[in-house]
């Protein structure tokens, strides 16, 4: 949302240009919110404001893959993403409060990565949970293990597992939470979008459907939401047009899940989407998956105009890179997976496996366009990680970048001009922390309008 302050504006200070000049500018000027000019002269009637000593403007950046409501679900629960061991975990759950009748909402464990390497059991989580319905979320969303009473709610026979795998479908039956903690957590999670200078968000879920727009939308609050685009799920389009506006947000890519029912192969989805004129982002942390994607796109093509993309990318064999390069492929990718995973990947790759993972630098070099993103919550949204992780890789550190180039496959746009104030922050370095606030809500302050 644009300061609306009408008229030109000129700020005076460290304007950070990106682009190919990797230079700074010192003053910038906004005509009706909109980076016009740099380093001009203006008459002394303009409005005029002095940014301090330790302060720069900058284009915003993005977290190209981010799942909001799983984010908003997440600060609405247990937080075990802390814990080693599964008995430390199980007594962070017994010291969990839950209110009579309501379920016991868990977030953050993952199996890879707990002392044990295995799913806690239906039988550890009952010791612990009694009979609260309890549901603990893995923090990649795509496995929960439930406890007895949540599945006898559920309507699960029994006999069967406790773990459940993409089964959105029952998962869908939780009592969902309160509009009012949905909102207060969004409030949360978009204050903290703001400190980290993330002015614009790309929700790649794939269950998305013209209900999760609706409630996406209800927690649009132009003083603290960043821009939103919401993909949506390639099974669920409706009637919905990408690229257009649905109320305060923009249709995004149409999502394709590798399906593990096998009902819905992924050149079929990826076509399908296509005959709706949209592009479709893929789902891809193995070679098959890519493989199956690329043949995809190869009989395929993506509408005129848009670009076809691959989510995640985290395992790529050369040629593959080579074809997502020939078919123009962008990719969308996660480099605080190397930081936040690393044990994982030490334990469950061989080395020859690690020197195909999350390849960034081989991208760049064969043109591949590239944007640098989280995943939230499975990683925090937080460009300065992903920023030092890519630039600082200790696995395989051949697809290392710099960190100048890192940072600008993370901006909203690496050229300062033609942006709106809203696209637009104020960097500030405060004891050897950078913090970010959004350009236009500082414009109002410091002009006396707010």
């Amino acid at each position: 949302m644009a300061s609306n302050l009408k008229g030109p504006c000129l700020i005076k200070g460290r304007i950070t240009r990106f682009g190919n000049q990797n230079s700074e500018a010192s003053n910038i000027l906004l005509i009706d919110d909109v980076a016009t000019a740099l380093d001009v002269t203006v008459s002394a009637d303009i409005p005029t404001i002095r940014l301090a000593e330790n302060e720069w403007v900058q284009p915003g950046y993005k977290d190209d893959h981010i799942h909001v409501m799983s984010v908003l679900a997440s600060l609405c629960s247990v937080n075990v993403s802390f814990c080693e061991t599964i008995p430390e975990l199980m007594q962070t759950l017994a010291e969990a409060e839950s209110s009579d009748g309501e379920w016991l909402r868990v977030w953050g464990y993952d199996d890879a990565l707990l002392r044990e390497r295995r799913h806690p059991t239906r039988e550890e989580l009952d010791q612990v949970t009694g009979d609260t319905p309890t549901v603990l979320h893995h923090r990649t969303g795509h496995v929960a293990v439930a406890n007895s009473a949540a599945l006898l709610d559920l309507g699960v026979p029994n006999s069967s597992s406790e773990i459940l795998v993409e089964r959105h479908d029952l998962l869908s039956k939780v009592p969902r939470l309160s509009l009012n903690k949905i909102q207060s957590a969004a409030s949360k999670m978009f204050q903290q979008c703001e400190e980290d200078g993330v002015v614009s968000v790309t929700d790649a879920t794939h269950t998305n459907n013209l209900d999760s727009l609706e409630l996406l939308d209800s927690l649009f609050n132009p003083a603290i939401s960043p821009n939103l685009v919401a993909m949506v799920g390639a099974e669920n389009l409706g009637g919905l047009s990408y690229g257009k506006r649905f109320r305060n947000l923009s249709v995004g890519h149409a999502k394709v899940m590798p399906d593990i029912s096998g009902k819905a192969s992924i050149s079929h989805l990826v076509e399908q989407a296509h005959i709706r004129g949209f592009p479709t982002a893929v789902h891809s942390m193995d070679i098959d998956t890519l493989n199956d994607a690329l043949l995809a796109f190869a009989d395929s093509p993506a509408p005129e105009l848009v670009k076809d993309r691959i989510e995640h990318c985290s395992l790529a064999l050369p040629e593959q890179l080579d074809l997502l390069s020939k078919l123009n492929i962008a990719v969308s990718t996660q480099p605080s997976f190397l930081v936040y995973r690393e044990q994982k990947y030490l334990e469950q790759l061989t080395s020859v496996e690690r020197k195909w993972l999350w390849p960034l630098r081989s991208l760049l070099e064969r043109g591949v366009e590239v944007t640098l993103s989280s995943d939230s919550p499975v990683v925090p949204c937080k460009p300065e990680e992903w920023i030092k992780a890519a630039s600082q890789r200790s696995l395989n550190g051949d697809e290392s970048v710099s960190e100048k180039t890192a940072r600008r496959h993370s901006l909203v746009q690496e050229n300062i001009l033609g942006l709106s104030a809203e696209f637009l922050i104020v960097g500030a370095n405060l004891k050897d922390e950078d913090k970010y606030r959004r350009l236009d809500q500082t414009l109002l302050v410091r002009s006396g309008k707010c």
